[in-house]
């Protein structure tokens, strides 16, 4: 990546969700999920995590993971490195999902030994704030993100990891695949904006939205597994 900027995208499909179930019958609506189509196809593309049909990710992709990961160091609000009171922070991107299961995400480390101490986890996602929001550097999400950096005691200048996860709401166009085309192409753009507020951003792990068959309004409609494949086509 340019300017010595890495930034690592790992995808993670099938993260635990919290759902408020409207239509609670509607167990499927036909399509097999990203993660468990395995070698087979969905319209010509291959189904999996990752490339060749599987969930786990290639050797090259993990070890540059695991060496970016490496280079995480606690860093004061000016972003320079203090192993005393510097602070590592995690912080999450998207939408109420986001916030919800990360959330969850936070009380499970707040309680965990096994979690680097210079770690801060940061919830900066919001319910209502989906990708045509967020592809705009200037809408009021990413002040609203600075604001509870600033409120959590932290700044931009410390943000070295994000989970991003978000959808398209209530697109009308689902052609494949011009489709999961266009999302790939906003979230290189939401990516892009991260790295550039994020001066010391070196990770980004990056989930597609659950499943939506319960829900009976129009905002995210089936099938779910367009949105994984804009990830996976972005990967």
């Amino acid at each position: 990546m340019r300017k010595n900027f890495v930034l690592a995208v790992i995808l993670f499909l099938t993260m635990p969700s919290y759902i408020f179930s409207q239509a609670c019958s509607t167990t499927s609506v036909g399509f097999t999920p990203l993660n468990d189509l395995g070698t087979s196809y969905f319209r010509g593309y291959q189904g999996g995590l990752y490339q060749a049909g599987s969930n786990s990710r290639p050797y090259s992709h993990n070890a540059a993971g695991t060496t970016i990961a490496k280079q995480l160091i606690p860093l004061d609000t000016n972003g320079i490195y203090n192993p005393s009171s510097g602070r590592i922070v995690f912080l999450s991107i998207g939408m109420s999902n986001t916030n919800m299961e990360f959330g969850a995400l936070m009380t499970l480390v707040s309680s965990s030994t096994d979690v680097n101490p210079k770690m801060r986890l940061v919830n900066g996602a919001q319910g209502g704030f989906h990708i045509n929001l967020l592809i705009d550097s200037n809408n009021i999400y990413w002040t609203n993100v600075m604001n509870i950096l600033t409120a959590s005691g932290f700044s931009a200048k410390q943000v070295q990891a994000v989970w991003y996860k978000n959808v398209d709401q209530g697109s009308t166009d689902t052609t494949f695949p011009g489709y999961p085309n266009s999302l790939r192409a906003k979230h290189k753009t939401v990516l892009n904006i991260l790295r550039n507020k994020f001066s010391n951003l070196k990770e980004c792990y990056m989930a597609s939205r659950i499943y939506a068959g319960y829900a009976t309004g129009p905002a995210n409609p089936e099938p779910s597994i367009l949105l994984g494949l804009g990830c996976k086509m972005g990967n």
